[in-house]
């Protein structure tokens, strides 16, 4: 494995992987920037997350919105994923 694909995984999965929250009307909108792909671990961290946030009040479709983007395990593409210039997004 390409070790700055490991390294830039660990770093943003230690990093909660949240790049940046913002309001939007009356809700917020979370912007979510993962190293991987989307599979079952990144899901289930996911989930936690989504919880803790229900729990404070949120909830995602009424004033909560969430805007995923996968570097699918090319570390090159995280910095325009960030900024939204990377139109291979998904």
């Amino acid at each position: 494995m390409n070790r700055r694909v490991l390294l830039a995984g660990g770093l943003s999965l230690c990093a909660t992987s949240v790049v940046v929250a913002q309001s939007v009307g009356r809700g917020a909108r979370i912007g979510v920037l993962l190293p991987g792909s989307p599979e079952p671990e990144y899901e289930r961290r996911l989930e936690a997350f989504r919880a803790a946030l229900r729990e404070r009040g949120y909830t995602e479709g009424t004033n909560l919105a969430f805007e995923y983007r996968w570097a699918h395990a090319i570390a090159d593409r995280m910095p325009a994923l960030a900024t939204g210039v990377d139109q291979r997004e998904g």
